[in-house]
């Protein structure tokens, strides 16, 4: 078996346990069979230029694994193109580390031969230096590119959802919440690293971060006006983890109020958080967890500053 196949094993395995995809047609288009794995060939110069040439009398489709140096060859007929993404890095940290997955998005190329669609994940493997497989359709109008990617992408609350997760979208955004502060060392929030196959992964095998998301939203009746879910069960799953008993008992009183004297950390924090409005969730994040240092060393609290970073959960 060759490189080529062995990559593509991964992702079309799953797809052949009930045997192939049969063959079907579309209007003045031909759309090859899914392939077995070890079946799909490397792109090569002559394989791009060969299906250019057939794209010229109709639209067809093939799925071949393009590596690195093809990918840099593809994006050679890419003029007049979008300017590139932030995403793209995203893209290459989940292709690096075995979480891009095959689904048949395709790379769309026009009747002359430019690239459409795909120079975001082309980059991408480029970036990551690993080969990928890809459906590619060739054949296109060079015009068709201005109706691509209109409809709504789907983020890490729609997948979970899909999967049958409860609270799907504030898990979505608990878990991310999460990754930040641990991506930003715990002393700021850092969510632009995360991909959302990331926060699905997580989401899915760490049972605290459901156990946050359904403190939060239990108690989101009272925090309506000053905090979010995401930002009560990213503090809940915190907090827990340093100490669950003294987690509940201190967001039940920033969340609820009840029975709160002036001088407890909780009220401080209360006040705090209804004060800045809508405001970044680091921000809120650390007067809760300035609330939370003082409550644990029985300190009483006055106000609730912002300072810029987190302290150190003890």
């Amino acid at each position: 078996m060759n490189w080529a196949a062995k990559i593509w094993g991964r992702f079309a395995a799953a797809n052949h346990k009930t045997g192939p995809v049969t063959e079907g047609t579309i209007p003045m288009a031909t759309v090859t069979k899914m392939a077995h794995a070890g079946q799909v060939t490397s792109a090569s110069v002559h394989w791009f230029k060969t299906c250019i040439e057939r794209g010229k009398a109709g639209v067809f489709s093939e799925v071949t694994v393009i590596t690195p140096a093809m990918a840099s060859v593809i994006l050679g007929y890419n003029p007049n193109n979008r300017a590139l993404k932030a995403k793209r890095e995203l893209f290459a940290s989940d292709m690096r580390n075995g979480r891009w997955t095959f689904n048949g998005e395709p790379l769309l190329f026009s009747v002359c031969g430019n690239l459409n669609d795909g120079q975001n994940r082309l980059h991408a493997v480029i970036d990551a230096n690993t080969p990928q497989p890809f459906l590619c359709v060739f054949g296109l109008t060079r015009e068709s590119r201005m109706s691509v990617d209109q409809g709504a992408a789907r983020c890490a609350g729609d997948y979970l959802g899909m999967s049958g997760s409860k609270n799907a979208h504030n898990l979505a955004a608990v878990t991310k919440g999460v990754m930040a502060f641990e991506r930003g060392g715990g002393l700021r929030m850092a969510p632009n690293e995360i991909t959302t196959s990331e926060q699905v992964e997580r989401a899915r095998n760490d049972t605290a971060l459901m156990d946050a998301t359904d403190y939060a939203v239990s108690v989101y009746r009272h925090t309506r006006t000053f905090a979010a879910p995401k930002i009560i069960g990213t503090a809940y799953y915190l907090l827990a983890d340093v100490c669950p008993l003294d987690a509940r008992i201190y967001l039940d009183a920033v969340c609820i109020g009840e029975g709160l004297k002036r001088t407890d950390p909780a009220f401080a924090v209360r006040e705090a958080l209804m004060s800045v409005g809508k405001t970044k969730l680091q921000s809120k994040l650390e007067i809760i967890f300035r609330g939370w240092v003082a409550y644990r060393q029985g300190r009483t609290l006055k106000m609730a500053k912002v300072l810029g970073s987190f302290p150190a959960l003890v």
